[in-house]
């Protein structure tokens, strides 16, 4: 099971790091008993810092090279949002336009969404009777 944490970061006090943490921690204690390496999670803020890593070497290597974007951060988002089974919403996602645009898209991709521990439950058991 591949979990991607979808919520707002744009406009957020430090991008609403706490809230994705607490929500990871929340996941990685309820789903603590699947195998060994049978449990990721995919948090938006670690593809943000990817992003800002990449355009920070960018910078060494052009001077003047522009900041990244809300679409930079969303493209790779979104890449990795592919590769999740599930989509984990946390509070206030239906504020946000990249958590919404995440949630179209796993929808009509048939990745199974959730917005609570009990209903990310039963679609991974429903997974796994598949």
């Amino acid at each position: 099971m591949t979990v991607y944490i979808s919520g707002p970061i744009t406009g957020k006090r430090n991008g609403n790091r706490k809230a994705f943490e607490k929500a990871a921690e929340k996941l990685e204690k309820e789903f603590e008993n699947h195998e060994e390496g049978q449990f990721r999670i995919i948090s938006p803020l670690e593809i943000a810092d990817a992003v800002n890593q990449n355009f920070d070497e960018m910078r060494r290597i052009r001077v003047n090279f522009r900041k990244p974007e809300w679409a930079d951060y969303m493209r790779a988002c979104i890449k990795r949002l592919c590769d999740a089974t599930n989509v984990f919403f946390i509070k206030g996602w239906q504020e946000s336009k990249g958590a919404l645009l995440e949630r179209h898209i796993a929808e009509a991709l048939g990745i199974p969404c959730a917005e609570t521990i009990e209903e990310l439950k039963a679609s991974d058991e429903a997974l796994f009777w598949r």
